[in-house]
């Protein structure tokens, strides 16, 4: 059986009320539905399918630490911002 990466219609769903979340638990029917479902495993679900952006996957999954390089960034971040 394949997983499939796709968010189902309830997960789309989902997200929008969390969104709107002011609105939506204003609604006894939506409140209701949220309360029956297991939040943690339909955000773990979530997280799943939704990509890594670029720039986090690097700092997640780089393999080495090259401390020199991160030094040398943050001190041209520096100058460059605060000079």
């Amino acid at each position: 059986m394949s997983k499939s990466n796709t968010l189902t219609d309830f997960e789309k769903q989902w997200i929008e009320w969390f969104r709107s979340y002011h609105q939506t638990v204003q609604d006894p029917l939506k409140k209701r539905k949220i309360q029956e479902v297991n939040k943690e495993k339909t955000w773990i679900q979530i997280y799943t399918k939704l990509p890594i952006e670029p720039h986090v996957e690097s700092l997640l999954f780089r393999s080495t630490v090259d401390e020199y390089s991160i030094v040398s960034e943050m001190e041209q971040y520096i100058e460059s911002h605060f000079s």
